[in-house]
């Protein structure tokens, strides 16, 4: 005769694991896996993010870490969003969702970690992206007296402020940090009597910052202020500009000791290639144009002289 089999029916129990004081159910039931360390930590990646637009998303890497500092592997993670019209979360994954703000949460045991979320969208308020709100004590630290402007999304990214990089010519009106410039701190031009100066000048445009350095040297001269015309960007010594040489012999000929300051010639202080003969030179146009019957391309005009004269002689 054959043995009798007899089937028994197994009940199908579904395992429920949740968040907060229920811990996933070991082998023996009712709290951890015994098999795995006590967490001690769980660690975020990044801290705290940026989301720029609806349907924007990052991964959210979380690790449980024990208390020697080792990574902890087959842990059960929970996500979970304080405000999923902001953003919300799936396994890691963040989405905008729209304007404001959201912490997003993960949870091992009794360990919490959260990551705080901003979404920045087209109705977003327009002081959002001014950070210190949050981050004043993150500023001073690192900013307090510079005169730093507040407008933190200029260098630093939203995810973390390591990395922060300046894009000078982009946010000065295409300033480059070039000479000199490049190894000087943010406060030898951007601090006057502790007042923070933030000009938006271009890079030629040096006596917005140098002025006292052009009156000790050149006031009441009428020098331009074109100062790379003479300058490099290194240092203002060993300026050289031989106006005889280069230009027209104002120390030599017929003109030395006939001119009193660059204003008698040059009438126009913001450009020095704008000239007048005829502040010294009163010619009677009159008289002038007869003399002048037979050249061709003759005009009562200081630049067309200086082209027939460039030495200033008369033939």
């Amino acid at each position: 005769m054959s043995p009798v089999r007899r089937l028994i029916p197994i009940a199908l129990v579904p395992v429920v694991f949740a968040c907060g004081d229920s811990d996933p159910a070991g082998p023996g039931g009712g709290g951890p896996d015994p098999e795995l360390p006590e967490i001690a930590e769980l660690r975020v990646t990044p801290p705290g993010a940026m989301l720029w637009g609806i349907g924007d998303s990052l991964v959210v890497a979380a690790a449980a870490i024990d208390a020697d500092g080792d990574p902890i592997s087959g842990v059960l993670l929970e996500w979970t969003s304080s405000t999923s019209e902001v953003a919300s979360v799936s396994d890691g994954v963040v989405t905008a969702r729209g304007d404001g703000i959201a912490a997003v949460g993960v949870s091992a045991s009794d360990v919490v970690a959260t990551v705080t979320i901003v979404v920045v969208t087209e109705e977003s308020p327009a002081d959002r992206s001014d950070c210190l709100g949050c981050h004043i004590l993150e500023f001073n630290a690192r900013h307090g007296g510079s005169g730093t402007p507040h407008t933190c999304l200029l260098c630093h990214s939203g995810p973390t402020w390591a990395g922060a990089r300046v894009d000078h010519p982009a946010v000065a009106n295409g300033f480059e940090l070039l000479g000199a410039h490049a190894s000087a701190p943010c406060t030898a031009c951007h601090m006057a009597d502790g007042t923070p100066l933030w000009p938006g000048v271009a890079d030629e445009e040096c006596v917005a910052c140098h002025a006292a350095d052009y009156d000790g040297q050149h006031a009441g001269s009428g020098y331009p202020t074109t100062c790379l015309s003479c300058h490099d960007r290194e240092t203002w010594a060993g300026a050289v500009f031989d106006h005889d040489a280069d230009e027209f012999p104002i120390e030599s000929g017929r003109h030395q000791g006939g001119w009193t300051g660059c204003p008698i010639c040059h009438v126009n202080p913001a450009d020095f290639t704008d000239f007048s003969c005829f502040g010294c030179h009163p010619h009677d146009q009159s008289r002038m144009d007869p003399r002048h019957a037979e050249v061709i391309g003759y005009a009562y005009v200081s630049a067309l002289c200086y082209a027939c004269h460039p030495r200033g002689e008369a033939d």
